[in-house]
């Protein structure tokens, strides 16, 4: 499908009577136009996109003078036999070049200038040339920041929604904006009109977009280098700058989760009581089905097992149950109960991995200390789509800073803030991951260079309330990390076929240059989200040391025709020259994290 702002209809040259002169009517061609687009990423915190493309294309679009009059099309790129040729898609009005989603042509740099050829053969063909000069990149162009982007990410279907962005700078006469939407799966659902340059909203009406659902978005700067429409054929140069952002909608009957990733129940009390929140909406009455398990805690021992329904009548957010807890006399540490929610019912949905853990603490002894760990870094986050290759230009977020205490039990942990070299202060949240609690600041970033300018090399000081050990204060000193290898998968064909009733080996080159400090994780989720294999990190048993070059994922971990996403870490870990605590174990850490997927056979018999 043709872009529509750049064609002659978008233009509005055909709606205004644009006259052709009759012997272009002969060479069947009314228009050209090409275009340079670079697409960028505004990563998920609003700040602006990267300054460089994470995407380069080429869009070329010719129309014919009158319906059936070219047979062919074919784009030239110049450097003669050093070049490349490309033959354009008939899409029944226009000729245009094709990409995987339909719209244009990948490269892996920027288009280059120069002379290009679109080499047109006609109905009764005759072939010919028509020379498009594409001039040098624009200078001074830069892609627009969606101004107001964390909200388009909880979107309200049921009303306007008006999307914001910063005024361009330095545009020309001619220039432009224009906003789309599309599906998931790449069906365009919304195109905006073509705004000037002046502009910096647009409204999109109530209804347009679905609720509960996830959208892939589009702002883009057209800007002119030649419109010649008094030539013949008529002539269109052009080069975009294509912002691309997600847009979030809520779910008017509400999602499910726990209020926290770690409840702390004491023993002494006789039962925990465990709260279940209704989030994005409360629209109609629905219901959630919730249960535990035993963590280290047991069934008939520590406590009385549960599982039950959650009524939430029309407009009702919160409802809590109880879980017994037994006093069995004896000295124990923190035990734990997990806890999940499951069968959201009415239209109502569940947060990805709807668990929580509840921690039982002994009425006989105390409970130990209540921070196990504190790192602090950054992560490099790569992606490998084929058996050869990892890259990031195709991320989004390539780059995120992190703060994560590691609690000595969950729920030891009440709250936390890190302060930066410059004095700001970064708020840290409740996490949770393979039912343990984390209390966490991240900071998505679009290039490594924006991060490092962010957060600088220098004294980090992390300030922690804990549940009963106080408040402590922990400062790293942040510097700058040595070069180490990004993990990639060596047997990925292998992975794009698995037979799930057996074994298969995850196999990644070698973590070279590793010390004793450094170690890997690997996690594998199912498509709902749920981890199939989550390696512990350093501060625990079970990390996997640095030498490690192979992880077997078990028989029946995973079911027949599924796509599981993976992400493999190798973990720099830098131990401060001098303890921040001596009760607590802290590390500077710098992560190289490639993900992937693998996928397995299709079931027998489909």
């Amino acid at each position: 499908m043709a872009r529509p702002w750049f064609s002659l209809v978008s233009c509005g040259l055909l709606a205004f009577g644009f006259a052709f002169p009759q012997r272009l009517l002969a060479q069947e061609v009314r228009f050209t136009e090409l275009i340079r687009e670079e697409f960028f990423t505004q990563a998920t915190t609003n700040r602006a996109s990267t300054t460089s493309a994470a995407a380069h294309d080429l869009f070329g679009e010719v129309g014919p003078a009158f319906s059936g009059g070219i047979n062919s099309v074919t784009l030239n790129s110049p450097g003669g036999q050093n070049g490349w040729s490309l033959a354009l898609s008939n899409e029944g009005t226009y000729f245009v070049t094709t990409r995987q989603e339909g719209e244009t042509y990948h490269l892996p740099g920027p288009a280059p200038a120069g002379a290009y050829q679109f080499q047109v053969t006609g109905s009764g063909g005759d072939s010919h040339l028509i020379k498009a000069v594409l001039p040098a990149t624009a200078k001074g162009l830069a892609p627009l920041r969606i101004a107001n982007y964390q909200e388009a990410q909880r979107l309200d279907a049921s009303q306007p929604f008006t999307l914001a962005w910063d005024q361009i700078v330095g545009a020309g006469s001619r220039d432009f904006i224009k906003v789309a939407v599309y599906a998931t799966n790449g069906d365009r659902v919304f195109v905006g009109p073509r705004q000037s340059r002046t502009e910096t909203n647009l409204t999109i009406n109530a209804g347009t977009l679905q609720p509960a659902t996830n959208y892939n978005a589009e702002i883009y700067v057209g800007h002119y280098f030649s419109y010649a429409t008094n030539s013949a054929p008529a002539q269109f140069l052009a080069e975009e700058r294509v912002t691309r952002f997600s847009i979030k909608t809520l779910n008017p009957a509400g999602v499910f989760r726990f209020a926290s990733a770690g409840f702390i129940g004491y023993e002494t009390n006789g039962s925990a009581i465990i709260t279940v929140e209704r989030t994005q909406g409360s629209q109609g009455e629905v219901t959630v089905d919730y249960f535990s398990a035993d963590g280290t805690a047991s069934n008939g021992v520590n406590y009385a097992g549960v599982a039950d329904t959650l009524d939430f009548p029309d407009g009702v957010t919160s409802q809590t149950f109880e879980v017994p807890l037994i006093n069995d006399g004896t000295a124990d540490p923190p035990l734990t109960v997990h806890l999940s929610l499951t069968n959201a019912t009415s239209g109502a949905g569940l947060v990805i991995r709807p668990h929580s853990t509840l921690t039982i603490l002994d009425a006989d002894s105390a409970p130990g200390p209540n921070i196990a760990a504190l790192v602090l870094g950054k992560d490099d986050i790569y992606s490998q789509t084929n058996g050869s290759t990892v890259i990031q230009s195709d991320l989004s977020v390539p780059s995120v800073f992190e703060t994560d205490i590691h609690p000595g039990f969950p729920g030891a942990v009440t709250g936390a803030t890190v302060q930066l070299p410059n004095g700001s202060i970064r708020q840290l949240s409740g996490a949770f991951a393979n039912y343990q609690d984390f209390f966490e600041y991240g900071e998505d970033f679009p290039s490594s260079q924006s991060l490092n300018k962010a957060y600088p090399s220098g004294k980090y000081t992390v300030h922690i309330q804990t549940l009963n050990d106080g408040e402590v204060d922990l400062a790293l000193t942040l510097g700058i990390a040595r070069k180490f290898p990004v993990p990639q998968l060596t047997n990925w064909d292998a992975g794009q076929t698995i037979d799930p009733t057996l074994p298969f080996t995850l196999e990644w080159t070698p973590f070279t240059g590793a010390t004793t400090n450094d170690y890997i994780r690997v996690v594998v989720s199912d498509p709902a989200g749920e981890y199939v294999i989550y390696t512990p990190n350093s501060f625990q048993p079970g990390a996997l040391p640095a030498t490690t070059t192979s992880l077997t994922i078990p028989a029946n971990a995973m079911v027949y025709g599924n796509r599981y996403p993976v992400s493999i870490d190798f973990f720099r870990k830098v131990p401060p020259s001098a303890s921040a605590h001596p009760a607590i174990k802290s590390a500077i850490i710098y992560v190289h994290a490639t993900k992937l997927y693998i996928k397995t056979m299709a079931g027998p018999g489909s």
